[in-house]
């Protein structure tokens, strides 16, 4: 299959900063490699440090929502909703 144009296209370019290996970690961790330019950019803008701990606060929460009413559907639109919340806090 083709690769979006944010997507990660291995064949142009090989992730070598831990950053871009962290990008695609998390891709893969969400099933959105095709948003890879997005994980990339959040990784550059609030630093490795706090996506990590941002990813791993958001997989306890999906893992303690799993067996409730609410389970979260989409990890991906989640991880995005909440690093949404923390780019804006930084910026506005």
């Amino acid at each position: 299959g083709s690769v979006s144009r944010y997507g990660l296209d291995k064949t142009k370019f090989s992730p070598n900063t831990k950053e871009a290996t962290y990008a695609e970690e998390l891709g893969a961790w969400l099933d959105d490699l095709d948003s890879y330019a997005y994980y990339l950019g959040l990784i550059n803008k609030l630093g490795i440090q706090r996506v990590r701990e941002l990813s791993a606060e958001i997989r306890s929460e999906i893992s303690a929502k799993n067996n409730t009413d609410y389970p979260v559907r989409s990890p991906k639109k989640y991880f995005t909703w909440k690093a949404n919340q923390l780019t804006n806090k930084f910026y506005h």
